[in-house]
């Protein structure tokens, strides 16, 4: 949101889970890279505030009806990924992250299923309708994918 109104200002609401996303996996990598926790602390919290600021029943909202916005929730569940694997699995935000990622991907799976098919639509809370972007669809694989990360084998 810098100067999208051309005001020269920082419209600070004007939040997308796509820079919240990178925002955390850049601060993940320099983790990685200097060893600063910081950079660790930074994407934790950054993180479980995009969880509260911008998901509602555990669900992101609606972003947008596809284009490159229905790539926004996939780029921040590929950077949680990274995240998850950098805390400790016992740490109370870890567990939080983790408990979000099943939410949301069960009710991905749970409204998303038709003739034996994933079809994800921009809200994974109602049942798609109509034609699905290729991005939005993507974007709930990368859901799914960390899901199945995450989640211990039977």
């Amino acid at each position: 949101g810098l100067n999208r109104e051309q005001d020269g200002r920082v419209d600070s609401q004007w939040r997308f889970t796509y820079n919240q996303g990178l925002y955390v996996g850049a601060a993940v990598e320099l983790y990685r890279q200097t060893n600063d926790r910081g950079y660790l602390a930074r994407a934790r919290r950054t993180a479980v505030h995009t969880i509260d600021a911008l998901a509602e029943n555990g669900v992101f909202r609606v972003e947008g009806s596809g284009g490159d916005e229905g790539l926004f929730k996939g780029v921040f569940y590929r950077y949680l990924g990274l995240l998850l694997t950098a805390l400790d699995p016992g740490d109370a935000d870890a567990q939080r992250l983790k408990d979000f990622v099943e939410t949301s991907t069960d009710a991905l799976w749970r409204n998303s299923q038709r003739d034996g098919y994933l079809l994800a639509g921009n809200d994974w809370l109602t049942s798609p309708n109509g034609k699905v972007s290729y991005s939005t669809q993507l974007s709930a694989i990368m859901a799914l994918e960390l899901r199945a990360q995450i989640t211990p084998a039977k």
